[in-house]
């Protein structure tokens, strides 16, 4: 009897061992990823709004991986067409910590997408819809499992030059570029030359008639 319960003790010790050690660091992809704007920290909440600037957060992964983080231009705003793409190496502890700060394995360094959406159309108060997809192969599995986060960036651009036939100048007396200032100065030319020549045909006429009163 006491040998059985010796096996017994000893199949259950190596049980708990074994699921202590799952639990510490399970199989697959365990980990998750969070948007951090700036000030960056490492704590696990998600940022949607971060302004221009942010990185992406890795927690809960395995040892030494690498994460490719795809950007998106997602709608409304973009037509789900890729923009950017940075790959991370993850630190070298396993997944222990999970989605909590203590589980904090690197981020990607802090991005700027605002040159990546040049000729993308702004929303007007939310700004640029970006979705990420990181892809993180775990372990010896080739295949990756993808984690996604949806969120906006704001970016501020500055104004388009004047293009050539705009009214350039300031206040009302603004001056017209290319061929329209060049046709308005025709026609005044034109206006100015008629106006010349009837002087002259009136000034004329006058001379006349004062001579023909002069003559006896």
């Amino acid at each position: 009897m006491r040998k059985v319960l010796l096996v017994v003790g000893v199949v259950i010790a190596i049980v708990a061992l074994g699921m202590s050690a799952a639990l510490a660091d399970p199989p697959g992809n365990n980990g998750t990823v969070k948007i951090d704007g700036v000030d960056l920290d490492q704590h696990p909440n998600n940022e949607p709004h971060p302004g221009c600037l942010f990185e992406v957060d890795f927690y809960g992964f395995g040892a030494n991986l690498e994460a490719t983080s795809t950007f998106y231009a997602w709608p409304p705003t973009g037509a789900q067409q890729q923009v950017h793409q940075v790959v991370t190496t993850l630190d070298d502890d396993d997944s222990t910590g999970g989605g909590s700060e203590a589980g904090y394995d690197g981020g990607t360094g802090l991005i700027d997408l605002s040159p990546h959406l040049a000729g993308i159309i702004p929303h007007p108060n939310q700004g640029f819809h970006v979705k990420v997809k990181v892809d993180v192969p775990e372990g010896s599995d080739s295949n990756a499992y993808s984690k996604y986060k949806v969120f906006w960036v704001t970016c501020e651009y500055p104004p388009a030059p004047a293009s050539e036939g705009t009214v350039t100048g300031g206040g009302g007396a603004g001056l017209v570029s290319g061929e329209v200032s060049q046709g308005g100065s025709g026609v005044v030319l034109g206006w100015l030359a008629a106006a010349a020549g009837l002087g002259a045909v009136l000034a004329a006429a006058v001379l006349s008639r004062a001579r023909r009163r002069a003559t006896p």
